[in-house]
């Protein structure tokens, strides 16, 4: 219990706690602030779309969903916790890798975009008389309940005739469910289990599946990124997987929609403590200063 343990932190009974709930931010930023340590981390928070059911086989269709998702609102007012929004599936600072790789409308206003989605989606045949009628799933677990309203009226407001219907599952009947490739449009994360950009671009493999849950098949980019892991030459490889990344990112299989970060309360006397994108901190390096006499000696955290 995340909650409790902060509760624990502020007592002084805990020096260290690796989660907390975003809508605690504020409130722990004013009661510990010197505690509060928040930086990126190696995950995306994602939708998966069935690009084997119709109309999810048309990129259209996907990029039309795509741009009509205010992700800086779900970052700054449903998370709350230095979230970033995602154009892309790879986070930035991951190591061995290139900057840039984003939707082409990235930087388009919210409003232009569902404009443009409303376009889009009239071109692929929908509009009053032929409804876009699809179930987003989702996890009960986390934001994610939260986080599923402000969607659907995302979508929703590109045209009244966008419709929609939300479907919530326990987290497990939900994996389930994506590698089963039993859904619709679906809410998905990935935590990377090694700092390289690769740990993401394989989800977009058709040999991946099933934890390529969208069933994402596009021969040049498979081609393309196994030539990547092939080449030796480090700067030669990060540019090839990003020129596959692009690929992904402009097929839109999937939707990044927030990128993660670490959330950490620790205790202002512990040192060796480092920000990292890994969030991995070795009690090796972990000692605490001595503050009762001043003196500024640090002991080792296992003493």
């Amino acid at each position: 219990d995340n909650s409790a343990a902060g509760r624990r932190v502020r007592n002084g009974e805990l020096d260290l706690n690796m989660e907390f709930p975003g809508q605690q931010m504020e409130f722990l930023r004013r009661e510990i602030p010197d505690f509060v340590r928040v930086h990126p981390y190696m995950g995306t928070i994602y939708f998966a779309l069935n690009t084997e059911r119709e109309p999810f086989n048309d990129v259209n269709v996907r990029n039309a969903l795509g741009m009509a998702i205010d992700r800086r609102f779900i970052a700054e007012q449903i998370l709350r916790a230095g979230q970033e929004p995602a154009y892309s599936l790879v986070p930035p600072g991951i190591a061995n890798y290139v900057d840039g790789v984003e939707a082409e409308w990235a930087d388009t206003p919210v409003a232009e975009r569902r404009e443009m989605a409303r376009t889009l989606l009239e071109e692929a045949g929908f509009g009053p008389d032929n409804p876009l009628e699809f179930e987003y799933t989702y996890r009960a677990t986390g934001d994610n309940p939260r986080i599923a309203p402000v969607v659907q009226n995302d979508w929703s407001a590109i045209a009244d005739w966008v419709q929609p219907q939300l479907i919530v599952n326990d987290t497990q009947i939900h994996y389930d469910n994506l590698r089963a490739f039993d859904f619709e449009v679906a809410d998905a994360g990935w935590i990377a289990d090694y700092n390289d950009p690769y740990n993401f671009l394989f989800l977009g493999e058709y040999r991946s599946v099933p934890m390529n849950y969208s069933r994402y098949n596009n021969p040049d980019y498979n081609t393309l990124v196994v030539e990547a892991n092939r080449e030796l030459d480090l700067e030669r490889r990060a540019e090839m997987l990003g020129e596959a990344e692009q690929m992904l990112i402009d097929d839109m299989p999937l939707i990044p929609i927030v990128f993660y970060v670490n959330k950490n309360l620790v205790n202002p006397r512990v040192t060796g403590w480092e920000d990292n994108i890994v969030n991995i901190h070795r009690s090796r390096y972990l000692c605490f200063a001595d503050l009762e006499d001043g003196a500024g000696e640090e002991t080792a955290a296992a003493e």
